[in-house]
């Protein structure tokens, strides 16, 4: 087992992190006693205590350091408000959208919402963070789509007056993967993505309306050979 590893690791730093007590503790007794030994473990025990304090302070500023570099800022764009140099960024879909970039060489991330897929953005390098776009279904069902890239990849350059098209949105491209019967009951795993890269997942806006997701199979001619519903496993 993994843990059983990680025991000599454990009892290291419990030794370290503790081990001045020992120290300590004999040194006093060992004064009381009259002997000069006691004064040395004392020392031991009192340099020991300083470096596992310094070390427990030196540890926590540098991962306040670390947190306060993670923290971004996400700043709501206001087309109206903003007097700069602005592009358009035009999506595939043309619904009620939003989108978050991320400023190349910058913490602050801007988030834009459009009602018809038409960003107004400053112009500048981003990195597309996340998107999601709203539909509605034949059936009256609202839905809306999550699109999510890691930051670091393709950049996008937004130029002022011109416009820059990303293929964000449907058509979507969906993998199953088909894991072990057992007791009779198949696993099926299901990878979304768009024609941009970013991995894609689903909700249903209505929470009233949800209901249990389904599948169904088809063969060649179209025909329904198999239907049920999904559950995790």
């Amino acid at each position: 087992m993994m843990w059983l590893s990680m025991i000599p690791m454990i009892f290291l730093l419990f030794l370290f992190g503790f081990g001045w007590a020992f120290f300590l503790i004999t040194g006093i007794v060992l004064r009381r006693k009259g002997r000069k030994s006691g004064k040395v473990m004392l020392w031991v025990g009192s340099i020991w205590l300083f470096c596992v304090v310094a070390g427990a302070v030196v540890a926590g500023v540098a991962i306040y350091h670390l947190m306060a570099g993670s923290r971004y800022e996400v700043e709501e764009f206001d087309s109206v408000k903003y007097d700069g140099p602005t592009g358009l960024v035009s999506i595939a879909c043309k619904n009620a959208a939003q989108l978050e970039m991320k400023q190349s060489g910058e913490k602050k991330r801007w988030k834009f919402s459009s009602e018809n897929g038409e960003f107004s953005v400053p112009a500048g390098v981003y990195e597309l963070g996340w998107y999601n776009i709203e539909a509605v279904s034949e059936s009256g069902a609202k839905w809306r789509a999550f699109g999510y890239r890691r930051w670091g990849n393709a950049e996008i350059e937004v130029k002022e007056g011109a416009t820059v098209s990303l293929e964000l949105g449907p058509p979507f491209r969906a993998v199953v993967e088909i894991g072990e019967v057992e007791s009779g009951k198949l696993n099926l795993g299901m990878e979304i993505t768009d024609r941009y890269g970013c991995s894609i997942s689903f909700s249903q806006m209505d929470y009233s309306a949800r209901k249990t997701p389904g599948f169904k199979a088809l063969d060649e001619s179209g025909a329904v050979v198999w239907s049920g519903s999904f559950a995790y496993s």
